[in-house]
């Protein structure tokens, strides 16, 4: 969520949320896959920040939770693969440089922020344990095996931003799916420069 929030992505009411287990979501603007036709600079950008988010929640879990399974990385990993596919469709030395250079931006950018990566996962998992949202549990196989955990709304996750990471600007989506343009944003930290 930190790597969203520093680059200028606006959070989803639905905020984030880790079961017993150690799986999480978080919920924010991503460029989804399965938009290969749209290429534009401004695409390419929304791909390479969306596999920022990513690759650091990746690594910021690691990093809090040496011991969670990389099993419950699939499902990102799955992104992962679309959006580089889309940067680059038939070149794989390309797709592989790309994937190269955005996990270690990625790292500078967790190594930055790990302080407040690391409070904003001791603020979830402070909140009491209970049964997860039902919008959180249908159709999500990752809570198949723990449906009970830690959970934070949209405007607590904002709050927590305002309070800890305040230049930032952190703030609720508006508006949902192509009617959000990202390019409008400017982010505290720019992995991609």
């Amino acid at each position: 969520m930190t790597a969203a929030v520093v680059q200028g992505m606006p959070i989803q009411v639905r905020g984030m949320h880790t079961d017993v287990l150690g799986n999480g979501i978080a919920h924010y603007w991503m460029r989804d896959q399965g938009d290969a036709k749209n290429n534009s600079p401004q695409d390419q950008r929304e791909r390479k920040l969306s596999l920022v988010t990513l690759y650091a929640a990746w690594l910021a879990q690691r990093r809090f939770y040496p011991n969670c399974s990389d099993q419950r990385w699939r499902g990102d990993e799955v992104k992962v693969c679309g959006l580089l596919r889309e940067i680059h469709p038939t070149d794989e030395a390309a797709r592989s440089a790309t994937d190269k250079d955005l996990r270690e931006r990625t790292g500078r950018l967790v190594g930055t922020y790990y302080s407040v990566i690391e409070k904003l996962a001791q603020n979830l998992l402070a909140k009491p344990c209970k049964l997860l949202p039902p919008e959180e549990l249908n159709g999500i196989p990752r809570w198949a095996e723990a449906n009970y955990g830690h959970s934070m709304g949209g405007g607590e996750v904002v709050d927590f931003y305002k309070t800890f990471l305040p230049k930032a600007n952190p703030r609720i989506l508006v508006s949902t799916g192509s009617n959000y343009n990202p390019s409008k944003d400017t982010p505290l930290f720019d992995s991609l420069t």
